[in-house]
């Protein structure tokens, strides 16, 4: 993400998904369909998410992937 005025830092998450028929390079390109999500990463990041309804076979289906970035520091 761009670094802004009130930005203190500029690491950032991009997660993608896609259905396809065939292989495709890359889940987080613009042009193929794809749900793609873009958060600021810090220690404050919990779940990052993104997911896409999609048609198969005259079914709707709900498809998603998920980051769970404090999956090592809750407690357990």
């Amino acid at each position: 993400m761009a670094k802004g005025a009130a930005s203190t830092h500029n690491d950032s998450i991009i997660v993608g998904v896609i259905v396809s028929n065939g292989r495709k390079a890359s889940a987080i390109d613009p042009e193929t369909g794809a749900a793609i999500t873009e958060v600021t990463y810090d220690q404050y990041t919990n779940k990052v998410r993104a997911k896409q309804y999609v048609m198969v076979r005259g079914r709707m289906f709900l498809v998603g992937i998920e980051c769970d970035c404090m999956v090592n520091k809750k407690s357990r």
